[in-house]
């Protein structure tokens, strides 16, 4: 459990008046050294007869708000190989290593692969002693084929800003919390759809349907999730996802869990389904409430009475043919 000693005592202090309250102390083992780091795994490692079988692990902050809140993955690996892993990544953790120690050790444990991941599911551990984990993901994306979905709760790191502000000729979505400092770089290449959480208000929308979030999130109200998917619909599809979020603290300094999973199409196609209802539900308010976004959408936001709308979808090299032919595929 959380027991840094920060300045604001937060989650020390909550942690601890729970644990009182359920009377769990005995239980419990305190995640105290590295104070200005954030102890950020979500995971569950199931044992059999002492033995590691599956784990449990994803985005989601087992709270009211990250079950109830914001989007989030929970991710179930029924694998021992895999669950051993986490096993001993949780026992190197309960030791309450400072990052000094546990950074070499994750980099021993998880190295992150040379080119292309195995066939299999792999783990990332952090903390690290460099950011290779994280150019590592930037190759990923750069060496995608037909398409790139990524999740980016605290906004886009500069080393994948960097990848998707290169035009490609393939369709790259981006849903995001919030626009953040970089959005209009990325928005430069029209192939790069974008997205941002938000809920109908103060637009032509919002007169019909009054929209609000459930309020048990003040910092991240929409996209807690943190996964990229390198062509999802081919038969050597990469899903990346877990708990860092894609960015330099998360890849140095945090306890965070990551797991690499190649050529599965069925862990594929559950993500890009996901990715897409939530990125077409935000995409619609954010359009609509943010008029100055992506102004030639803004216009053509209300329905037609005619089949006039459908002509984006056959104009020879426009965003929207691409993707009709994309998933039509």
């Amino acid at each position: 459990m959380d027991a840094k000693q920060n300045s604001q005592n937060y989650p020390n202090l909550a942690n601890q008046a729970a644990i009182a309250e359920a009377n769990i102390k005995a239980l419990t083992l305190p995640r105290a050294a590295n104070p200005s780091y954030i102890a950020h795994n979500k995971f569950i490692v199931l044992l059999k007869d002492r033995r590691p079988i599956q784990v449990w692990t994803g985005s989601t902050n087992i709270t009211d708000g990250g079950i109830f809140g914001h989007s989030n993955v929970g991710h179930v690996v029924r694998d021992p190989a895999v669950a051993a892993q986490y096993l001993a990544y949780w026992e190197e953790l309960s030791q309450d290593p400072t990052a000094a120690k546990l950074r070499p050790w994750n980099d021993q444990q998880t190295p992150i692969p040379s080119g292309l991941p195995p066939t299999a599911t792999t783990t990332i551990f952090s903390p690290r002693r460099s950011l290779e984990a994280l150019e590592w993901y930037a190759d990923r994306m750069e060496a995608a084929n037909t398409a790139v979905f990524l999740t980016a709760a605290f906004g886009v790191n500069d080393l994948l800003a960097a990848v998707l502000a290169k035009d490609k000729d393939y369709l790259r979505y981006v849903l995001l919390e919030k626009e953040d400092g970089n959005v209009e770089s990325l928005r430069r290449d029209p192939d790069n759809r974008i997205a941002a959480g938000a809920a109908a208000k103060g637009s032509t929308f919002d007169r019909f349907l009054k929209e609000k979030t459930t309020g048990l999130n003040t910092h991240v109200r929409y996209i807690h999730t943190k996964y990229m998917l390198i062509d999802p619909l081919s038969d050597d599809a990469i899903v990346i996802t877990g708990s860092a979020n894609f960015s330099n603290a998360s890849t140095k300094n945090n306890d965070e869990n990551m797991l690499v999973i190649r050529g599965d199409r069925r862990v594929a196609d559950i993500y890009l389904g996901e990715f897409m209802r939530l990125f077409i539900h935000y995409y619609a308010r954010y359009v609509a409430t943010v008029q100055t976004v992506e102004p030639d959408e803004a216009r053509s936001f209300h329905l037609k009475p005619n089949d006039s709308w459908l002509k984006g979808y056959y104009k020879p090299g426009s965003p929207k043919q691409k993707e009709r032919l994309y998933f039509a595929g």
